[in-house]
């Protein structure tokens, strides 16, 4: 018996905000979140879909286990975990679900490459303080942010952006 096994896709065009118009809202990215926390350490692959009445985030472990989906709608936040009923939290609340702060709220407008206009933020060399974290913009391309880190106490969130669609 002979078994072939092949994985592959089709490739997927890059796209820039000059290539498609932008207006902030309507968005979606893949890649892959690092963690570093006193309660947590592994990294998660994420898939968020922007759109303008909140957004989808899907969180992925190892060999594509589902771990959690955020779905926001006017600052409510509702976390599913498989084998549980769905939760609807406040955005402080998710820390106790997935082990390590994810500021969600703030995050929308950092992985655009600015910060929160609706919070005070300190400018850095290489991005900029808010809400307690700082976030430093360490790769871009095609004038978007590919390689970002939030800091915050001792947690640490890389997060290496593989695609952006819009």
């Amino acid at each position: 018996m002979t078994l072939l096994v092949a994985c592959g896709s089709l490739p997927i065009p890059e796209l820039s905000v000059h290539d498609v118009p932008h207006d902030g809202t309507n968005w979606r990215l893949l890649g892959k979140l690092g963690v570093r926390s006193p309660a947590y350490n592994g990294s998660v692959t994420m898939d968020w879909r922007n759109v303008e009445q909140g957004f989808h985030v899907s969180l992925t472990g190892m060999l594509g286990v589902k771990l959690a989906r955020i779905s926001s709608d006017q600052g409510m936040v509702e976390l599913m975990v498989p084998d549980k009923p769905s939760q609807i939290l406040n955005t402080g609340d998710l820390q106790a679900y997935l082990g390590y702060e994810l500021p969600i709220t703030h995050i929308t407008h950092w992985v655009q490459g600015h910060p929160n206009p609706d919070a005070a933020s300190i400018s850095q060399e290489s991005g900029f303080e808010q809400a307690g974290w700082r976030i430093e913009y360490l790769k871009y391309q095609a004038s978007l942010p590919r390689k970002m880190r939030f800091s915050c106490d001792d947690t640490r969130l890389t997060l290496l952006i593989r695609r952006w669609y819009f």
